[in-house]
């Protein structure tokens, strides 16, 4: 074989190398396509984002979760080979990636957590993993955003149960204690060391309802918030009353796993509210003490408050009684047209804001007697809602003011009989150019000698410096328009030749050009020195004939209650009883309601005091009294009827409620104690209980009769009992 030849042989041989070379370099390329697809193909379905980097920070890779991050965050479409930093336009961002990135790079694999984007936009949490490659690395972020704010609000949610100004206690289902706040500890004064373990009947009293406790565990029990309010005790001992709200937790499968409550402290709201029932009752004492005749009405004419003052002596002047809800125009409609026209007129000036008081005056039995009646708006968020009246017999205050007026006119017409000082005064020459003889006898000085005086001279100090002023001011004002033509000026002090200070009152007037320039003062004097003697005294009299006249008042109110009231047991006498009873039933009858009638008999009330003594007898009764006073309505009447009967008239009331309330009576008057020397005593009450309806005649020996019959059946029944007619 030539050489030719073998050169073709060779090159045949080489190509057949070269095409398997080509072969095998596909069949690699192929290959690694399908690896590069395939590892693409598993980024993407990974739902967080992932991308890779190389050392130049160019993208070789990124899923689309991570391109559409960067297109919500930094609004920028990513593609393969473009630099991640010139992505990121937030230049914090940029720092932070490329400082991590450097680290992975280095060979540093980094598990850490980051932010990205505008804080003010839409900042997002990542927990991002920095995993080194050969010629680059693979970054791995994982969203954990909203566990970000998760954890935010569960740490302000912390500090708010931690400076909560509400106490809150988290107990586990058996109700021992786990977690108790700051405010908790404050409150109570136990530590959270002290308080973690133990079960919250730490804070229990006696005066919290058992029944409160068993609302509570069973509406908490079943699932439910409870609310209401405990009496608990401190620490230290100290009593405070609490609002709680409590509420079950329940885990995945709604099994009751703890307990939380919420607590605020209302001591002081409670106490405020005491308080105020303190308050109302004190004004209801007081209206109800006064000597006056008050009465509200709403805007609708009806009765929303009156007295006793005012309930008697509309009675005693009309034989109508009143009650609260009463419509009073309708009631005078029934007595008079014309007094109905009067009060009406009187009732809708005040129901329209006007504040007035008014004086009638009428005879009784030939003697005149005058009643002031003051009208006063009644307003809420300044709408009137209704109107109060204060009404007082001024009759001999008017009879001694009348006697005060005669005596003033009587000692006015001595003075004006004197003779008065007619003077007139030059302004700009500051001299008196004219005195009446009248001078001599009013100061001794002639009127030659008063000519020569200036006014400093004539007035006492005090009047001087009251003239120095009140001049200008008057001269100024004359010439601003003021036409006022004469003025009075009372009690101007005027210096005697003898030393001492006259007291005169002095009329004036000013002289004036056609331009109201002021030349001249023309006044009279008159001598009032008497006259002022005479009005001290009589103010001095009037104010202790004023006082005089309320310590009257004040024993006849005092003697009042006492002819009404047993003295024993503070209530209504056998007197009173009756008329109230005769009242009632007058009514009942026309309002057609029933009364309950409860008759009370202390058991075995002379062995009593024949045992233990007339005073713890008189012991048992104030106790009784009290009792009964504390435990009706202010409608009701409890009255002593005699010995150790008691007698409570209860208006408008049904056989079954006289009933429960004789039985609350009876009831707490068992428990209690009256004590004797080293021990105590303990009573008890047969009650009968009647009413209006149950009586044989409804007259007030009938209805007397059948509550004592009811009374009678129970003791006969064994005493300590309430017994009715049914």
């Amino acid at each position: 074989m030539d050489a030719k030849e073998r050169t073709k042989a060779e090159l045949i041989t080489e190509l057949e190398a070269l095409r398997k070379e080509n072969t095998q370099l596909k069949r690699g390329l192929e290959e690694n396509r399908n690896a590069l697809l395939l590892r693409n193909m598993l980024i993407d379905i990974v739902e967080h984002p992932i991308f890779s980097i190389d050392s130049a920070y160019k993208y070789t890779a990124f899923n689309s979760a991570h391109a559409k991050a960067m297109k919500a965050i930094y609004d920028v479409d990513i593609e393969i080979g473009k630099n991640l930093l010139e992505c990121m336009h937030v230049l914090d961002d940029r720092a932070r990636a490329k400082k991590n990135l450097d680290k992975a790079l280095a060979g540093e694999q980094l598990i850490l957590q980051s932010f990205a984007g505008d804080k003010n936009v839409d900042r997002r949490f990542y927990e991002i993993s920095h995993i080194p490659i050969p010629k680059g690395v693979m970054v791995l972020a994982q969203d954990i955003t909203e566990l970000e704010y998760a954890n935010d609000e569960l740490k302000k949610l912390s500090k708010a149960v931690e400076y909560s100004p509400a106490s809150i206690v988290i107990t586990d289902a058996s109700g021992s204690i786990e977690y108790v706040n700051p405010k908790f500890c404050e409150l109570t004064g136990y530590s959270l060391a002290e308080s973690i373990g133990q079960n919250p009947r730490i804070l229990k009293t006696e005066f919290t309802p058992p029944e409160t406790f068993s609302e509570m565990w069973e509406a908490i029990s079943s699932g439910k918030e409870w609310r209401g309010e405990f009496i608990n005790r401190k620490k230290n001992g100290d009593l405070y009353y609490e609002l709680a709200s409590i509420s079950p937790i329940l885990d995945t499968q709604g099994e009751m796993i703890n307990f939380v409550a919420v607590k605020e402290d209302i001591t002081k709201r409670k106490e405020a509210e005491e308080d105020l029932r303190s308050h109302q009752a004190s004004l209801t004492a007081l209206i109800e003490n006064t000597n006056d005749d008050i009465w509200s009405i709403d805007s609708n004419y009806q009765i929303t408050t009156l007295n006793s003052n005012f309930q008697e002596h509309f009675v005693a002047a009309f034989a109508t009684t009143l009650e609260i809800g009463d419509n009073i125009i309708g009631i005078l409609r029934e007595i008079s047209a014309e007094l109905t026209k009067v009060w009406q007129e009187r009732y809708n000036r005040a129901l329209q804001g006007e504040h007035f008081t008014v004086v009638d005056s009428f005879d009784y039995e030939g003697v005149p007697q005058y009643v002031e009646a003051a009208f006063n708006p009644i307003s809420i968020n300044d709408h009137i809602v209704g109107i109060s009246v204060f009404a007082k017999d001024i009759t001999e205050r008017t009879l001694i003011g009348k006697a005060l007026q005669k005596s003033e006119e009587h000692f006015r017409m001595i003075a004006e009989n004197t003779g008065d000082v007619i003077w007139m005064y030059d302004i700009s020459a500051e001299k008196f150019t004219y005195i009446s003889p009248a001078a001599q006898s009013l100061r001794g000085y002639s009127p030659e000698e008063v000519r020569l005086q200036s006014i400093e001279d004539v007035l006492s100090p005090e009047s001087y410096r009251y003239i120095r002023h009140e001049l200008p001011r008057r001269l100024a004002a004359y010439k601003s328009g003021d036409d006022t033509e004469y003025v009075r000026t009372e009690n101007l002090g005027e210096t005697h030749k003898a030393g001492h200070i006259i007291h005169t009152e002095v009329v004036t007037t000013l002289l004036a050009d056609d331009d109201r320039n002021t030349y001249a003062v023309l006044g009279v004097s008159r001598d009032i020195t008497q006259r002022k003697k005479a009005e001290d005294a009589l103010v001095a009299a009037n104010t202790a004939l004023q006082i005089h006249l309320s310590k009257i008042e004040a024993l006849q109110g005092k003697l009042r209650e006492q002819a009404l009231r047993d003295s024993i047991t503070g209530l209504y006498n056998r007197h009173y009883m009756r008329e109230a009873l005769e009242r009632e039933i007058s009514q009942a009858k026309r309002k057609k309601w029933p009364i309950g009638l409860i008759m009370i008999d202390i058991d075995h009330f002379k062995q009593v005091n024949d045992t233990f003594g007339h005073l713890v007898g008189d012991l048992a009764l104030q106790n009784l009294g009290t009792l009964i006073h504390d435990n009706i309505r202010s409608s009701d009447i409890p009255c002593r009827y005699g010995g150790d009967e008691l007698l409570i008239i209860m208006p408008d009331t049904s056989l079954e409620i006289a009933h429960e309330r004789a039985e609350l009576i009876r009831s707490k008057f068992e428990s209690i104690r009256i004590p004797y020397k080293s021990k105590t005593i303990q009573v008890t009450l047969s009650i009968g209980v009647a009413s209006y309806s149950d009586a044989e005649t409804s007259d007030y020996e009938g209805m007397l009769n059948a509550v004592d019959e009811m009374l009678y059946k129970a003791k006969s029944e064994g005493r300590n009992r309430v017994f009715s007619i049914n």
